[in-house]
């Protein structure tokens, strides 16, 4: 393996293989490159034709542009990820005054942070009274998640809302 550095000052390991081929380890499994830069040995473009500066600039453009498609795919798990996120837990207005946040599968650090604001956000455009937090679609709850939704519910009474849960079950697993 080969470390390099891109210009963005990204690191890039690169495998060679045997035969002097570089696989490129962003652009893709199995994915070779010519370790001379594209050209076979006997055409006029050829490794001895470029110079090893000529055959760098190119392996660079390559790295560059297989750096480009990881950085698009990442951005789009984040996009993913967020909308995923908005819609695990939404808020829900279901009276003039009365809002509900259904909660599904584990709540975990990320989505309790983003319920808390919704909800914190919601209950001050709606000047709600009531809120309602249903746990029936939750697999597992931990403590500190349990003492975090504690902390939503006094943060929710502080502007004047009465808090309730339902869907709590008598056997939950709890994980210490």
């Amino acid at each position: 393996m080969l470390p390099l550095r891109t210009s963005r000052g990204t690191a890039i390991l690169l495998g060679v293989h045997a035969r002097g081929r570089l696989l490129a380890a962003a652009g893709g499994a199995g994915q070779e490159l010519p370790a001379h830069g594209g050209a076979g040995a006997g055409e006029p473009g050829g490794p001895r034709a470029r110079t090893p500066r000529q055959r760098g600039r190119g392996r660079a453009a390559a790295l560059e542009q297989s750096n480009a498609e990881l950085q698009q795919r990442v951005d789009e798990i984040e996009r993913q990820r967020a909308q995923i996120l908005r819609l695990s837990a939404p808020v829900l207005r279901i009276w003039r005054d009365v809002l509900a946040v259904p909660l599904a599968g584990t709540l975990e650090e990320q989505q309790i942070v983003h319920v808390s604001e919704k909800l914190l956000e919601t209950i001050v455009e709606t000047r709600a009274r009531v809120a309602i937090l249903d746990m029936t679609g939750l697999e597992t709850i931990e403590v500190t998640a349990a003492e975090r939704l504690h902390a939503i519910f006094q943060a929710a009474h502080l502007l004047g809302v009465q808090c309730f849960v339902s869907g709590v079950r008598p056997r939950w697993p709890m994980r210490w």
